[in-house]
């Protein structure tokens, strides 16, 4: 997901005022993860007595595109001319896998209570059984079966599906001429998918979720990866080893001189303002106009966007460490949110529904709310709605603590043994 993408690894050691504007992806994978947080508490879990819903209207759907986005242009930049043989795309295959599955997995038998606990008043052996089959598979942003186990992990399913397929598309994608092309179909397919689901009265819900239409984001980025701008290897070689370790720099870990380009840092914050813009629209929207609105703004925002989004991450990879988005981006507590983004993101869902049992002293009934606009099998959204707006400072913290402890003594030990297991060659792809 645009989280960190790769095997833990110890800082370089280069100067302290050398910096690679890679290591604001680190921040930008933090904020994206617990902006999408807030945006599923206030849709599914709180508040409990509005007086209009939804009584905060954040606009999470872009952050998830900027994960897309993001985790594609770094495989780019990382894996361009590494996978034509058999044993390398193994090696990478193993290490995506490593990166995804551990927490993947604890994550659903750290939410198994609360599956239970929705087919036991739902009665529906049939839908249990398929998210018992499906979800572990990853298959679900395909099947479109298993995301009631927990709905935030088939973001997780449609980029284990691109890291599938990201090898076999190199080969065509470093072509500048297909390149262009396959960019221009790949920001058309899910426009045209979503204008027809507004007029055909489509579930937009599958628009939103299934990997077909959310893969075209991933190798968007995968193309900007391929062609953005390189040093010779000698060169950085000499100078910062950026090549050798552009996996450190995945992880935020890397600092290095980035290039000078004087006017990147004035479009760079350009660039933020127009998203922070949208950002503070869609809340303004979401507020006067009410659900119907706050749910249509963001589903066109997410796939339309995306070249607004390609933009700011070459400039924020291109200026000069220097301006208030990239001090922000890397800043301590950014940095950090941005190592446990991954952890931060596949707990959301157990941490919410549990913090909601205890807040209830007890497993509360669903509720639907009016989105009034069709996402699913009809115009509603279903939550516990148990909780306040304050609760929100609390299960950030709780989520926030469980993501450390979760990457140090899970995560990072688990990745680390698969990849050393099943991918000893590792070093190859370094």
């Amino acid at each position: 997901m645009g989280f960190s993408l790769l095997c833990h690894s110890k800082p370089a050691v280069l100067p302290h005022t050398e910096m690679s504007s890679f290591q604001a992806l680190t921040g930008l994978r933090g904020i994206c993860s617990i902006l999408i947080v807030c945006g599923h508490f206030f849709t599914n879990f709180a508040p409990v007595n509005a007086n209009s819903w939804p009584s905060v209207s954040l606009d999470y759907f872009a952050p998830v595109t900027l994960f897309f986005v993001v985790s594609g242009f770094l495989l780019g930049v990382l894996y361009q001319d590494k996978l034509g043989e058999w044993k390398q795309r193994r090696v990478f295959w193993v290490k995506r896998f490593a990166r995804l599955a551990p927490m993947y997995w604890f994550s659903l038998i750290f939410c198994l209570p609360s599956l239970i606990a929705y087919y036991c008043s739902e009665e529906n052996i049939w839908m249990f059984i398929g998210d018992l089959v499906f979800t572990p598979l990853f298959v679900q942003s395909v099947t479109l079966v298993g995301n009631d186990w927990s709905g935030p992990l088939w973001q997780i399913s449609a980029f284990a599906l691109c890291y599938a397929i990201y090898p076999f598309t190199l080969r065509h994608l470093r072509s500048f001429r297909t390149a262009i092309v396959c960019s221009v179909v790949l920001f058309l397919v899910p426009l045209v998918a979503l204008a027809l689901g507004f007029t055909f009265g489509w579930p937009l819900g599958v628009i939103h979720t299934w990997a077909p239409l959310r893969a075209p984001q991933f190798f968007i980025g995968v193309i900007l990866g391929l062609h953005f701008p390189h040093k010779e290897p000698q060169e950085v070689n000499e100078r910062s080893g950026l090549t050798n370790n552009i996996e450190e720099a995945m992880d935020g870990t890397l600092e290095a001189k980035p290039s000078c380009i004087d006017w990147a840092t004035v479009l760079l914050e350009i660039h933020t303002v127009i998203l922070f813009a949208s950002f503070i629209g869609c809340l303004i929207l979401g507020t006067l106009q009410g659900s119907q609105y706050w749910w249509t703004y963001m589903l066109w925002e997410e796939f339309a966007m995306v070249p607004v989004h390609c933009m700011w991450i070459y400039l924020l990879c291109r200026s000069p460490p220097r301006g208030p988005t990239f001090s922000f981006l890397t800043s301590w507590p950014m940095e950090k949110l941005g190592e446990i983004s991954y952890s931060i993101y596949v707990l959301q869902w157990p941490v919410l529904t549990l913090y909601s049992w205890l807040k209830a002293w007890g497993i509360p009934t669903m509720q639907s709310r009016d989105r009034g606009i069709k996402m699913g099998d009809d115009n509603t959204v279903d939550g516990m709605y148990v909780l306040e707006d304050y609760d929100l400072l609390g299960v950030l913290g709780v989520l926030v603590c469980l993501s450390f402890l979760t990457n140090r003594y899970i995560e990072n030990p688990a990745r680390d043994w698969l990849t050393k297991r099943f991918a000893p060659q590792v070093s190859s792809l370094n």
